[in-house]
């Protein structure tokens, strides 16, 4: 029975052994944790970047490969680096377990399972995990605007990129500013530009889909990841933006406006995140008006 100070999350079990498999993600479901299940190593591979879990549940021998191997994945990725991994072994190597805790494991669960043992380590993978995402979120994410700042949107960069060039998709990266942001602060005060900036990163949110990372460059400036996008979706976001900003009256005396700057990572494409960028700011320098001059 889950006590009142327990918490819930995603649960991946990746086991071969169906029975095992079973026991395991009815025990986690029936006190509230989402579980999907596994029973090879690239299944659990596929279910952790699509389906990011909270904690790993991960057998030791799977039928294509070692569990090790999959751990040696997870850690190696940064999309997956902090999820916890929970070792299940049926061995009472004590040289295994220092081995795996070595190569990044969180815990290890010894077969046959323990129900209260099952749910205990998984509560303490949780709690690591929760600890793990409030300061990654402390140093991640931009405290006026709530958005992620340069280092959180840099990490989301190298993810997304590396999903797309798995998947042969292409990745549009715009770089946004606002007209006459230094000239704004000057005459109606920091608290009026802070006020704009929150704005803008509203409206970006609200515009974006599910999947697209919006962040806070530095200054006034801002930066979109569109997946699987081309110049024309990005440049059809930034006039949505642009009219819901129109339609705020944010200032009495002038229309806040953004300027973009977009490059798009082909599939296949070997340039670097910093190179990436670079065209993106690049493109936003030669904008001196507001988006209809980007057509």
């Amino acid at each position: 029975m889950a006590r009142r100070e327990d918490v819930t999350g995603r649960i991946l079990v990746v086991e071969d052994d169906g029975v095992a498999r079973t026991v395991l993600a009815r025990d986690l479901r029936e006190i509230g944790h989402v579980v999907a299940e596994a029973s090879t190593s690239a299944e659990g591979l596929e279910w952790a970047r699509t389906w990011p879990p909270d904690v790993v549940l991960l057998d030791r021998h799977l039928p294509d490969g070692d569990g090790m191997a999959l751990l040696a994945q997870l850690k190696g990725d940064s999309a997956t680096r902090d999820v916890p991994v929970v070792i299940v072994t049926s061995t009472t190597d004590p040289d295994f377990v220092v081995e795996a805790l070595h190569s990044g494991a969180h815990d290890y669960l010894s077969k046959p399972f323990r129900h209260e043992e099952v749910l205990a380590r998984t509560q303490a993978a949780l709690r690591t995990k929760a600890l793990v995402d409030e300061l990654r979120r402390l140093t991640d994410h931009d405290p006026l605007t709530g958005l992620r700042n340069r280092r959180g949107v840099s990490d989301q960069l190298t993810t997304w990129r590396a999903h797309c060039s798995r998947h042969g998709l292409p990745l549009a990266v715009v770089m946004l500013d606002v007209i006459g942001f230094r000239q704004l602060n000057e005459q109606h005060s920091h608290a009026a530009g802070d006020r704009v900036l929150r704005a803008v990163a509203e409206q970006l949110q609200g515009c974006v889909r599910a999947e697209d990372v919006v962040g806070r460059w530095s200054g006034d400036e801002f930066l979109v990841l569109l997946p699987q996008a081309e110049s024309s979706t990005a440049l059809a976001l930034v006039e949505r933006v642009n009219t819901r900003l129109a339609g705020q009256n944010l200032l009495d005396d002038r229309r806040v406006t953004l300027r973009a700057g977009v490059a798009v990572a082909a599939p296949g494409d070997t340039e670097d995140d910093e190179h990436l960028l670079g065209r993106a700011a690049v493109s936003l320098l030669k904008q001196r008006g507001p988006l209809r001059q980007l057509a």
